[in-house]
C-alpha cells in the first residue's frame, strides 16, 4: 500500500458503502472524481439504501475496485443487488476504519460528508476525505458497454 495525496485518482468502478459491522449498505456508482485536495464528489441513486444511511451516518467509504473484482460490482449494482450482510461480508474489511471497505481494493477513502445537492433522481455528494489508501500494483476494474475488464 502506498499513500500521498498527490497521487490520488479516482478512476474505474467503485462501491460506496455506509453504517457498521452490524448495518451496512452499499452500492456501485458510475461515477466519483477528486475535487480540489481533499475533496471527492459522487452521484448516489437518490431513493437507495446506501443513501440514506450515508445521510445518517454522514461517512462513508468510496472503494475503487480491482480488475478482479467485477463480482462485487455485480452484487451491489442496481435491481439486481442481494441482501449485502448475507454476501458481501466476505469481502469487507470493518477494522480499517470502524466502517466498511472492500478488502483488496484498488483504493479505499474514508470520507465525511459535507454537502448533498439534489439532482433529479440523483443525489450529488461533496465529501472531505479523511483517510485512504491505495494499491497501485492492482489493475483498476473499468465498466463500458455492458462489460468489465481491466483498465
Amino acid at each position: 500500500m502506498s499513500s500521498g495525496r498527490q497521487r490520488l485518482f479516482l478512476n474505474g468502478v467503485s462501491v460506496v458503502l455506509s453504517g457498521d459491522a452490524e448495518t451496512f449498505r452499499g452500492a456501485s456508482i458510475a461515477w466519483a472524481t477528486k475535487v480540489e485536495r481533499d475533496h471527492a464528489m459522487v452521484s448516489l441513486p437518490g431513493h437507495a439504501a446506501v443513501t440514506e444511511c450515508i445521510r445518517n451516518a454522514a461517512e462513508f467509504t468510496i472503494n475503487v475496485l480491482a480488475a478482479e473484482q467485477s463480482h462485487i460490482a455485480r452484487q451491489y449494482g442496481g435491481s439486481s443487488q442481494t441482501d449485502p450482510l448475507e454476501i458481501q461480508r466476505g469481502d469487507l474489511d470493518f477494522e480499517l476504519w470502524n466502517i466498511p471497505v472492500v478488502k483488496g481494493a484498488r483504493a479505499q477513502l474514508l470520507c465525511k460528508l459535507r454537502h448533498a445537492i439534489v439532482v433529479r433522481e440523483q443525489l450529488v455528494v461533496i465529501a472531505e476525505i479523511a483517510n485512504f489508501a491505495f494499491d497501485d500494483s492492482r489493475q483498476p476494474l473499468v465498466y463500458f458497454h455492458d462489460q468489465y475488464f481491466a483498465g
